[in-house]
C-alpha cells in the first residue's frame, strides 16, 4: 500500500498540524508548493512542524534538503535523484529517520541526430574542455545561500511548446549508450526572451561546449535552475532578478537539433522535474 509523505511523517514523528491556508499572488489564489511526485526525478513535499516551531533540519542522501515556511507550517521539499532506488528511502529530520516510498517510473527513449558531431564524439582536447566546464558547473551548483526561495511556484521561463521531456533516455547519432535528459526542452524561435521564472541571483554565466551559452540562477537554500543553448545572455554573476526579469534569448548553441531552451532545476544536489514547479503542470 502506498503511503503519502504526510502519512509516513505522522506515523514516525507525530505532530499537530493546522489546516493549510492558501497564499495570494495577484488575483489568483494558490498554494506556493511544488506538486509532489514520489518517483525518480520527482519531489517529495513533506509537512514537518507547526510554523511557530524552530526551523527543522532535514537531510536526504547526506545533503541538506530545502525547508520552507508556508501556510503556517514548515515543509520539507526533497529532490529525488533519477537513479534513486524505488521502495523505501530514509529522510533525516532532526536526527529522527522518516520513510518515503518511491514508486517506479519508466521514462521514454528516443533517437536524436545532431549535425555538430563533435558534441557527440569529441576530440581529446574537446573532452578536456567538457570535463573542465562540468567541474565549473558543479562548483556553481554547490552554492548554498541561507535565504529560502521566496517563490516555489514558477512561471515558464519562455513562451513556447514543451518538446523533449525531463528524464528521457536519448541516443545521439546512433550511440549504444543513452544520455539522460535532465531538463525540460521548450521550443521557441531564436531571439525569444528567456526570463527568470521566480526571484533569484545569477550564479554562473558561461559559454559551454555541450550546453552552449548557459545561465545558472540561485533561488536559495540549495535550489538552483539552469538555462541552456541561449543565443545571447543579458546578465552577469551576482545580478539579482525578479520574476520575469530577462536573462537571455533562445538560441541553438551547443548540442542541439534546433533553437530551444533547455531548462533544469537542481534541488538538494540532484536534477528534478521542472514541470512540478509550474503553476500548471502535466499529469505523470
Amino acid at each position: 500500500m502506498r503511503l503519502s509523505a504526510l502519512g509516513l511523517l505522522l506515523a514516525v514523528v507525530p505532530v499537530l498540524l493546522p489546516t493549510p491556508s492558501h497564499s495570494q499572488a495577484g488575483d489568483e489564489w494558490f498554494e506556493d508548493l511544488p506538486t509532489e511526485a514520489l518517483i525518480p526525478g520527482g519531489v517529495a513535499v513533506m509537512p514537518l512542524a507547526n510554523g511557530d516551531a524552530p526551523k527543522p533540519s532535514l537531510r536526504f542522501n547526506n545533503k541538506p534538503a530545502l525547508t520552507v515556511h508556508r501556510n503556517g507550517l514548515w515543509y520539507g521539499i526533497v529532490g529525488l535523484p533519477l537513479d534513486v532506488d524505488t521502495g523505501e528511502q530514509l529522510v533525516n529530520l532532526d536526527g529522527a529517520m522518516m520513510l518515503l516510498e518511491v514508486e517506479k517510473k519508466d521514462y521514454p527513449r528516443s533517437n536524436i541526430n545532431v549535425t555538430n558531431s563533435a558534441t557527440v564524439r569529441p576530440s581529446n582536447a574537446q573532452q578536456a574542455r567538457i570535463n573542465r566546464e562540468r567541474d565549473e558547473l558543479y562548483v556553481a551548483l554547490d552554492t548554498y545561500s541561507e535565504a529560502e526561495p521566496s517563490l516555489l511556484k514558477m512561471q515558464p521561463p519562455v513562451a513556447g511548446r514543451f518538446t523533449s521531456v525531463f528524464g528521457k533516455r536519448r541516443y545521439y547519432n546512433g550511440q549504444s549508450e543513452p544520455k539522460t535528459h535532465t531538463g525540460l526542452d521548450i521550443a521557441a524561435p531564436t531571439g525569444t526572451p528567456v526570463v527568470a521564472p521566480s526571484p533569484a541571483s545569477v550564479a554562473l554565466v558561461a559559454d559551454r561546449f555541450i550546453t552552449g551559452n548557459t545561465v545558472v540562477l540561485d533561488h536559495g537554500s540549495g535550489m538552483l535552475s539552469m538555462y541552456c543553448h541561449l543565443s545571447d545572455t543579458d546578465v552577469a554573476v551576482g545580478d539579482t532578478l525578479k520574476t520575469g526579469g530577462k536573462l537571455g534569448e533562445v538560441g541553438a548553441t551547443g548540442r542541439v537539433t534546433g533553437p530551444h531552451l533547455h531548462w533544469s532545476i537542481w534541488l538538494n544536489g540532484t536534477w528534478v522535474e521542472p514541470e512540478l514547479f509550474l503553476y500548471h503542470q502535466s499529469t505523470h
